[in-house]
């Protein structure tokens, strides 16, 4: 079922104006939609609160709507992520890496031992152990 939303509202002061502008210019022929997303996302908690009286189905609603919401957020920290990539000048002295030659140590690294052995556990068992046989680390 599809029906036509019309928003008529005064706004109450011109940072909504600009900032519902901005997005419209962003979102272009897909506005209406990503609106009614936002909408949705932030009524339909309450619609199952109102309908289910359910604090589980409305817990689930809310962690819908998160998502919905914070997707919106991240493309905004996306967008300002993309245009501080893009406004930096990157220069040729800025992608200049210093050659550094990085030789292997001279002895290979042996990680410290523990002076005291470790303790031997008997089982009881007649079975013979599964390190019979082995010879200790040197």
């Amino acid at each position: 079922m599809a029906e036509r939303f019309k928003l008529d509202a005064v706004y109450p002061n011109a940072d909504y104006v600009k900032s519902l502008a901005l997005a419209k210019q962003y979102f272009y022929g897909v506005f209406a939609t990503k609106c009614m997303a936002v909408l949705y996302a932030v009524y339909k908690p309450l619609a199952v609160a109102l309908q289910t009286k359910s604090v589980i189905e409305v817990r689930k609603a809310i962690e819908l709507s998160r998502d919905t919401v914070e997707t919106f957020y991240e493309l905004a920290l996306t967008l300002v992520s993309a245009d501080e990539l893009s406004s930096e000048a990157i220069t040729p002295s800025a992608l200049a890496v210093e050659s550094e030659i990085v030789h292997p140590p001279s002895k290979p690294y042996q990680p410290p031992r523990e002076a005291e052995e470790p303790p031997v556990v008997d089982s009881g068992s007649p079975a013979p152990s599964i390190y019979a046989g082995f010879e200790p680390d040197e």
